[in-house]
């Protein structure tokens, strides 16, 4: 163990209180001259641990059993971020034995009982840490994710409104909470819960716009033109106090931008680097997002209205779609080769009405057509 209290002080463990006492005060006069010194901190540390029941416990048992105890802690936290939560389960039990009012092993030993699928245990877990340290936020996070998992939203929602009380300023509580009213479909509620902490005077600098990227995102899945203006107005009054929150505003929302593009919310993503353009019109990085989401988007609408032209050759029509959604065709490349031969046969006993199909693509989807040219530069030539 790192300090034995007992030794630090001169004294015995079978001390009483009164001797604690008296060791402490002299080895206090002795230091006192050096009031910063590591020695007169460690001295004002063994007071409050020997004074404290509960602290003079556990600090009794790691004198008494330290290497073993050591060694039972090591091995747990090793298992548990291992993931071998059967395992660390039974080596917090043991804890347990040593240690039954620590709120950390209560909580790591819910964790695993989670994990192995033990529900009831782990509820009951996660309810010692938090009846022993009620200020500690994470555990009423563990047991709202808990019951997130057994689909119990309200349970779920006191204990995240509980985090929230405790921590305040932490915006993961906000936002686990503001995602559990979403999973139910409450938008309302959720738009209520971010704009309300976004507005504490607590949260300012960079921080304030994780709550504004999140007013984004609601506005977005709530399909809300009077939401989503609102949304942008707090980024552009966050945007307008100075260069470093212009920055974090610009870095931020340049990012959602592209987690959307990534996941094909393309229009949600134009929208936002729209009001990033009247932000930092001159960034080369932001312009280009633009232009690259621009048109990916006019390709999804060519993509669309192509697929259902059906004066375009049907075979040349697939092989466009094949082309800008390769990876989400099973089996693409063989797909790709059977599209192509049936193209090629179409040019060697039908030519004029692939080149007529050719000609009609070039005028009603130039942006499929830039993206293909050199693959139509192929066929031209054959044709």
């Amino acid at each position: 163990m790192a300090n034995n209290y007992y030794e630090l002080l001169g004294i015995e463990l079978t001390s009483d209180m009164q001797v604690i006492k008296d060791a402490y005060t002299k080895k206090v006069r002795k230091h006192a001259q050096d009031a910063n010194s590591d020695i007169f901190q460690l001295v004002q540390q063994a007071y409050a641990t020997l004074t404290d029941v509960k602290k003079k416990y556990a600090h009794d048992i790691e004198v008494m059993y330290g290497p073993k105890i050591e060694t039972l802690r090591n091995e747990a936290s090793r298992v548990r971020k291992d993931k071998q939560y059967d395992k660390a389960h039974v080596l917090y039990q043991q804890l347990l034995e040593y240690f039954p009012q620590d709120d950390v092993i209560h909580n790591y030993n819910g964790i695993a009982l989670d994990a192995i699928g033990e529900y009831t245990r782990a509820i009951q877990s996660f309810e010692r840490a938090i009846a022993l340290n009620d200020d500690e936020p994470v555990y009423y996070m563990n047991l709202a994710m808990l019951y997130e998992d057994l689909e119990d939203m309200q349970k779920a929602i006191r204990l995240y409104k509980q985090a929230i009380l405790v921590a305040p300023k932490d915006f993961q509580y906000v936002n686990r909470l503001a995602n559990v009213y979403m999973r139910l479909d409450d938008y309302d509620s959720a738009w209520q819960l971010v704009e309300k902490a976004l507005n504490k005077p607590y949260i300012e600098g960079k921080g304030k716009m994780l709550y504004i990227k999140k007013l984004v995102e609601i506005a977005i899945l709530m399909s809300s033109s009077f939401e989503m203006q609102i949304a942008f107005k707090y980024v552009e009054k966050f945007a307008a106090q100075g260069d470093e929150q212009r920055n974090d505003a610009v870095e931020v929302l340049y990012n959602f931008s592209l987690e959307l593009a990534r996941e094909s919310y393309y229009k949600p993503a134009l929208t936002i680097i729209r009001t990033l353009k009247q932000i930092t019109p001159h960034d080369d990085d932001v312009n280009e997002l633009y232009d690259n989401i621009e048109r990916k988007l006019k390709i999804e609408e060519e993509i669309e209205l192509l697929a259902k032209d059906e004066d375009i050759f049907g075979p040349l029509r697939y092989r466009a779609y094949l082309y800008y959604y390769y990876d989400e065709i099973e089996d693409a490349e063989s797909e790709t080769d059977e599209v192509n031969d049936r193209i090629w046969q179409a040019a060697e006993h039908d030519p004029y009405m692939l080149k007529t199909s050719i000609q009609r693509m070039k005028r009603q989807y130039p942006t499929i057509v830039d993206g293909m040219d050199k693959w139509f530069s192929i066929v031209e030539e054959i044709l």
